[in-house]
């Protein structure tokens, strides 16, 4: 006995397998399985493991429409591509608008450019600030040990050892601040990441 799906990610399906496709709000087919594509990989066009494919005319008569609202053209050569978006545009005019694979690598590419960098932005802005607390810190604790530091003088240390030991002071609080920073990112990512798989 066939079996019948509401076609949802990550179902599998097999030829022969008989699947029920939603088209609208109390509007559906009855269509069947005749083949399954490998899986192909990441495609910015449209994804070929979600997609149903069907007969143009078949398409065109479940849809109601007689025209297309996109088309995908295959260029021979990657080298043709350039080549085969200027003839389109010359012969269509601005009836369409032809988007290439390099054109939406290069928006995505300028996307990701300008995240890295405002991802450093943030990073040497945070950096900044965080000196200046720990600077802060210091030269608060330094006029609270100017005692201390004049004791220490008076028992043979040099500025340069009670330099040292502020730096030392110093180095501790900030690895330990660090530490503590990269423990909170990384039970906050562990969380989203829990978030997003019961969500999904």
């Amino acid at each position: 006995m066939d079996q019948k799906w509401q076609i949802q990610p990550r179902v599998f399906l097999s030829p022969g397998n008989i699947i029920t496709v939603q088209i609208s709000r109390g509007n559906s087919i009855t269509l069947e399985v005749v083949g399954v594509l490998s899986p192909s990989g990441a495609n910015p066009l449209f994804n070929s493991e979600t997609s149903i494919f069907l007969p143009l005319g078949e398409a065109m008569a479940i849809l109601n429409r007689t025209s297309y609202s996109e088309l995908i053209v295959e260029a021979q050569s990657v080298n043709d591509v350039n080549n085969v978006v200027n003839l389109i545009g010359e012969i269509y005019g601005t009836q369409f608008s032809v988007i290439s694979v390099q054109q939406l690598i290069n928006t995505v590419s300028t996307i990701t450019s300008g995240f890295s960098f405002l991802l450093i932005s943030v990073a040497s802005i945070s950096l900044f600030v965080g000196a200046v607390g720990i600077m802060a810190i210091m030269l608060s604790r330094v006029y609270q040990k100017i005692r201390e530091i004049g004791i220490m003088k008076t028992v043979g240390l040099t500025t340069r050892d009670i330099l040292l030991v502020f730096l030392v002071e110093s180095g501790i609080i900030g690895l330990i601040g660090g530490i503590v920073g990269v423990l909170v990112g990384l039970v906050g990512t562990s969380f989203i990441d829990l978030l997003s798989a019961i969500t999904s």
